[in-house]
């Protein structure tokens, strides 16, 4: 759908609200279809932003939540999942945040960082990148 501006709902009568599905094509004998979620181009300012959330909850129930998620390979390996800020040619970069929920009258949520179980598991790497000048610093904190 290509528009000014676009939207799809779901709507249900049965009191619960209705699903939406965005789905690529399916191929017996080559490589299924690809779905892009692409912000809108300015040739004089920003582009638009993509956002992907969940509505808050009703007085009694908990928000939604949010899975990303590769499929299962048989005989060749999974797909990757990649967060990652472009490039900015004369400013600064962009920064990536991963934050639990606060909770002001109970315990926040938790941040997990868990590398793949297998006959050998998998690595996790925490780096500063290289600079032409000086690299970035590393901290670790508590409260």
């Amino acid at each position: 759908v290509t528009a000014g501006a676009s939207s799809a709902v779901g709507s249900d009568v049965s009191g619960n609200g209705g699903d939406v599905l965005v789905a690529g094509g399916y191929a017996a004998g080559a490589v299924g279809g690809s779905i892009q979620l692409l912000s809108g181009f300015s040739s004089a300012t920003s582009s638009g932003d993509v956002q992907v959330l969940t509505a808050n909850s009703g007085a009694t129930g908990v928000s939604g939540g949010i899975l990303m998620e590769t499929g299962s390979a048989l005989q060749s390996n999974s797909g990757d999942i990649t967060l990652q800020v472009g490039t900015s040619f004369y400013g600064l970069g962009g920064a990536v945040a991963i934050s639990g929920g606060a909770a002001p009258t109970s315990t926040g949520g938790a941040v997990t960082v868990l590398s793949g179980s297998g006959v050998t598991s998998g690595n996790i790497d925490l780096a500063t990148a290289a600079a032409t000048s000086t690299s970035g610093d590393m901290s670790l904190s508590v409260g």
